[in-house]
């Protein structure tokens, strides 16, 4: 049955504008420009597709997902097995309550993973950056961002894992226009200040696995 459904709660309540999750990214997002080789007057480019990759409203969204013909980087979407959309409950003083994950057990699921991931992909070429989000949100759940040193390598990882499996779960890579990583990351989740938490329409990436060199 896939990730199953969006924790309880939803996307909570748009914002002006109908994307939720308070102001849209600052760009000049007015000017005409080109999807998939055709020019496009009229409409806005969506700034969330653009810079995080991933828009909550997908295809039902009223501006332009510009998807590029070419780019350094590709997302995975739903690759990445995130144990936190099946809660853990237990029984206390009679009432069912939910209860975090051992921080040590989902450290060590996570670094297994980067690992497995990078040796997985590093054969189509070098990479520069790879990202996996903990937001679970559906435009973004279990989403793997992965920035290679070229063009040529992040489409060769395109069309050389497009519709393999994957530990059970079919890859459908696609390339993506996320260019500045640091830039889709949500601002406030260092500080844990991010009030919409894994919910958020930015990303909330998982701890980055640090070499023991």
């Amino acid at each position: 049955g896939g990730y199953g459904a969006p924790a309880p709660g939803g996307y909570g309540a748009p914002a002006p504008g109908g994307y939720g999750g308070g102001v849209a990214p600052r760009d000049d997002y007015k000017r005409p420009f080109h999807k998939g080789g055709q020019h496009v007057l009229g409409r806005d480019r969506c700034p969330f597709y653009h810079k995080m990759g991933a828009c909550r409203h997908g295809d039902r969204c009223t501006k332009v997902h510009d998807k590029p013909t070419s780019s350094r980087t590709i997302v995975l979407p739903m690759m990445f097995p995130n144990p936190k959309i099946v809660p853990i409950e237990i029984i206390r003083n009679g009432r069912k309550v939910q209860v975090e994950y051992d921080r040590k057990l989902l450290k060590k699921h996570i670094e297994e993973f980067y690992e497995d991931v990078f040796c997985t992909v590093m054969e189509f070429g070098r990479i520069v950056e790879m990202r996996v989000v903990d937001n679970l949100c559906e435009h973004m759940l279990g989403n793997v961002y992965i920035k290679f040193e070229n063009e040529v390598a992040a489409q060769n990882a395109v069309d050389g894992l497009n519709g393999k499996m994957y530990n059970g779960i079919l890859l459908l890579p696609e390339l993506c226009p996320v260019s500045d990583f640091a830039d889709a990351i949500c601002k406030e989740v260092d500080d844990v200040t991010c009030k919409r938490g894994i919910q958020c329409n930015y990303w909330h990436p998982t701890p980055y696995p640090k070499s023991d060199s």
